[in-house]
């Protein structure tokens, strides 16, 4: 009797340790991610950065050789002076190809956004719940038309991590709405996703990981395991 029960004792203490080396795991992998979308920000930044400069440095008048900088300063003064004769149609055909300017620009940029889903950039990070099941969605209508979680990401503009972290707030709305809503009842106006999806994790009891489990098995969900699944 005594030996059943420190058997008993043993496999539960196993378990434990199984489920905490499993969260240490995910939450490495999540300070990973999270690294790596801050070089992603960062890299972003140093980009648009170099990109103003640029733009600055092409509006500065050119410099003309062969003369002192005062001597290219008073022509460069002269040649810009507008012609008193002229300055009217001047300004009119300046602010004609500024509106000309900022029509094309706007078309360029929804010609290039058009085929985007919505929520869909690379390494996007969702800040709303809605945002993470909307998204969750999309991957599995994808997954299921085409077959690939790789292919389903690529189409999203997303990579499986961006996916995974947040994959069991998308498979409670699914299967365990009222779970969720219970989750979503106790959250602070300031949480985190990422403080969110982990009280998600902590609801889910060993029957709910096996419905889960049956219905990745089956296509109803997409196929990322995780240390619940």
């Amino acid at each position: 009797m005594m030996m059943a029960k420190l058997r008993e004792d043993n496999k539960l203490a196993q378990q434990k340790i199984t489920h905490l080396e499993d969260r240490i795991k995910h939450l490495e992998e999540a300070n990973l991610d999270l690294k790596k979308d801050k070089d992603f920000l960062v890299t972003q930044m140093k980009a648009s950065q170099v990109e103003k400069a640029s733009h600055e440095e092409k509006d500065l008048k050119p410099e003309i050789p062969g003369f002192s900088k005062t001597t290219r300063h008073l022509i460069v003064s002269s040649s810009s002076s507008p012609d008193p004769s002229s300055s009217s149609g001047s300004q009119s055909s300046d602010e004609e190809d500024r509106v000309k300017s900022r029509k094309k620009s706007k078309t360029e940029y929804k010609k290039a956004h058009k085929h985007l889903p919505q929520d869909s950039h690379s390494r996007s990070r969702m800040t709303t719940v809605e945002g993470v099941i909307r998204r969750y969605k999309q991957a599995l209508k994808l997954f299921k038309r085409l077959g690939s979680m790789k292919r389903a990401f690529e189409r999203l503009h997303v990579d499986r991590n961006t996916i995974a972290r947040t994959a069991i707030v998308g498979e409670l709305a699914m299967v365990f709405p009222e779970v969720l809503k219970r989750v979503q009842e106790a959250q602070a106006e300031s949480e985190k996703i990422a403080d969110f999806t982990e009280r998600c994790r902590e609801a889910v009891t060993q029957e709910m990981s096996e419905v889960l489990t049956a219905k990745k098995k089956n296509g109803g969900l997409l196929p990322i395991v995780h240390k619940h699944t």
